[in-house]
């Protein structure tokens, strides 16, 4: 029997992966869902609505997915997506330095997974990814 007093601490792993095309469906839906706990408090619901009906389709993910200069790299703990992050390759600013730069397009992890690692994780991944890529230089674009 357990003792009351005792902690038990559950240690989710988070597993980063690539999306693939069966994943537009589950990657529109947490990009949706991201997006409105991100900015619907600062904007109308009707922009918010345009915006989402913009760029998170399934449809538009799934072109999205099949974009060779676009990484989307998804966070999920026991098979629930949790977040995802986008690298989008060659694409700069007249700003950005670097011979060959890569964008962090999107990173978003849902509120009940905030201070868990997720963020970090996906991080992780994009640095990596867009090292694979032959990047040097990675830039935020929002």
């Amino acid at each position: 029997m357990l003792d009351v007093r005792q902690q038990i601490r559950y240690v989710a792993v988070i597993v980063i992966r690539p999306a693939k095309s069966s994943d537009a469906a589950s990657l529109a839906a947490i990009a949706e869902r991201t997006f409105r706990e991100t900015f619907a408090i600062d904007n109308s619901e009707e922009n918010i609505d345009l915006h989402c009906a913009r760029k998170f389709s399934a449809e538009i993910q799934s072109e999205e997915i099949s974009d060779p200069q676009l990484t989307t790299l998804l966070a999920e703990v026991v098979g629930e997506l949790v977040g995802f992050a986008q690298l989008r390759l060659a694409h700069a600013t007249a700003c950005v330095k670097g011979d060959r730069p890569a964008e962090l397009h999107r990173i978003y992890v849902s509120s009940a997974w905030h201070g868990r690692g997720v963020a970090n994780d996906l991080m992780r991944a994009v640095y990596a990814a867009a090292a694979r890529a032959g990047s040097d230089f990675i830039w935020l674009g929002v």
